[in-house]
């Protein structure tokens, strides 16, 4: 992870780590960004790219074969 966050963010990307999303913000079709329950409250991020990770399949022996 430390290698993906840090590619992402030389391309002007963000990481958001421990972020539950509550709300996804769409504007003509297309998602634009979210608001999120962060370690600090409620947070929305804006954005032109939205990519949205549920977690949970390292323990998933099935999808990490």
């Amino acid at each position: 992870m430390r290698h993906l966050g840090a590619n992402l963010n030389k391309r002007g990307g963000r990481l958001i780590r421990g972020a539950r999303a509550t709300q996804l913000l769409m504007t003509n079709g297309r998602c634009t960004g979210f608001t999120a329950n962060t370690m600090d409250g409620e947070a929305t991020f804006q954005a032109s790219a939205v990519v949205i990770a549920g977690g949970g399949f390292q323990s998933d022996s099935e999808l990490l074969a």
